[in-house]
């Protein structure tokens, strides 16, 4: 992702989509920016991939911190319901 996407606002390489279920907010990378990530590798086979609205808010929030005065950096734990405590 550093390589092929390094630089540019999600805003350029997010599209929005409709209303996901129950009101959830979603976006999507075109497939042009899947196959740039070469997320067939990673064994990915889908045309494009959907981006919650959270994802978006931490990828902002992490990109904020590792740029400002205080330098920083971060990680997002994902999960699903169910699998963890």
């Amino acid at each position: 992702m550093y390589n092929a996407l390094w630089g540019k606002s999600l805003d350029q390489i997010l599209r929005k989509t409709t209303t996901g279920p129950a009101g959830m907010s979603l976006q999507y990378m075109p497939k042009d920016s899947v196959v740039q990530l070469n997320l067939l590798l990673l064994n990915y086979q889908e045309d494009v991939l959907l981006i919650r609205k959270e994802y978006i808010t931490a990828f902002d929030a992490l990109v904020s911190r590792s740029t400002g005065q205080e330098r920083g950096g971060g990680v997002v734990v994902l999960g699903q319901p169910g699998i963890g405590v």
